[in-house]
């Protein structure tokens, strides 16, 4: 009886999202598919909603997962829903394979979302950036992965996050790749030219952040300089003077 009320609240909820998601193109495709297809799309859209709306994630995965697949351009929530649901089921799973395919999952999501960002501009206001998109990629795969970490993977991740960077890169990022920088480097002293080279490019990267800056968001790459710094010192590179913050404050080991 439950299942069957959730059906048809997703039913009537997918009824009133279609108008208001109602296909621009004129020449008859629609981005949720076709026949039966769409209805499965649109009714696995709504229960998956419902679902999120209620902080039920486990109960969300399998109509999410099923609308993903069906038409993953066909709605923002595809990508904002989908990535609560992944993060969280990646907290709580234990079971290394599920983990796994979880974390394979959230990849293929940041993936996708490159690949349909000119068809999710049309349902949301922000710009749908790409180096946005590879910055969240970077950031999930080094805080989710676990004991699947692969610290190459990671470098690469944040490689690619860091080289689409159009503009202002986001904290988070810059924080990711020293992070990262530190780990490899703990296990692989040879790895040192990079680390420092790479430290380097974050604080440039951060002053020139904090240089465009306004006055309300300069401390926000203050403190991301301070924890740059932190990490930098923590690697024990002691032939470098970590660089003063951009107040002109000298940070102190």
């Amino acid at each position: 009886m439950r299942r069957t009320a959730l059906i048809t609240l997703g039913l009537l909820l997918s009824l009133l999202v279609l108008p208001a998601f109602a296909q621009q193109n004129t020449g008859g495709s629609s981005r949720f598919g076709h026949g039966k297809d769409s209805i499965k799309c649109l009714l696995n859209v709504g229960i998956m909603r419902e679902h999120v709306r209620k902080g039920e994630y486990r109960k969300a995965y399998t109509p999410w997962k099923e609308a993903f697949t069906l038409s993953p351009g066909s709605q923002a929530c595809l990508y904002s829903d989908g990535v609560k649901i992944l993060h969280e089921l990646l907290r709580n799973e234990r079971n290394t394979k599920r983990h796994s395919l979880y974390l394979e999952e959230l990849m293929h999501l940041y993936d996708q979302g490159v690949v349909y960002r000119d068809q999710l501009q049309h349902f949301v206001r922000t710009t749908v950036r790409k180096d946005h998109l590879l910055a969240a990629k970077a950031y999930d795969y080094a805080n989710y992965a676990g004991d699947a970490l692969d610290l190459q993977t990671a470098y690469r991740l944040v490689q690619e996050a860091v080289a689409s960077v159009e503009d202002t890169p986001s904290c988070y990022l810059l924080l990711t790749w020293m992070d990262v920088n530190l780990k490899i480097l703990r296990d692989n002293p040879t790895f040192k030219p990079t680390f420092i080279n790479d430290y380097h490019k974050a604080v440039k990267l951060i002053r020139e952040s904090s240089a465009i800056a306004c006055d309300i968001n300069r401390p926000i790459w203050d403190e991301t300089l301070a924890r740059v710094n932190e990490t930098f010192r923590a690697g024990g590179v002691d032939d470098y003077e970590p660089i003063v913050q951009t107040t002109g404050v000298t940070l102190h080991p």
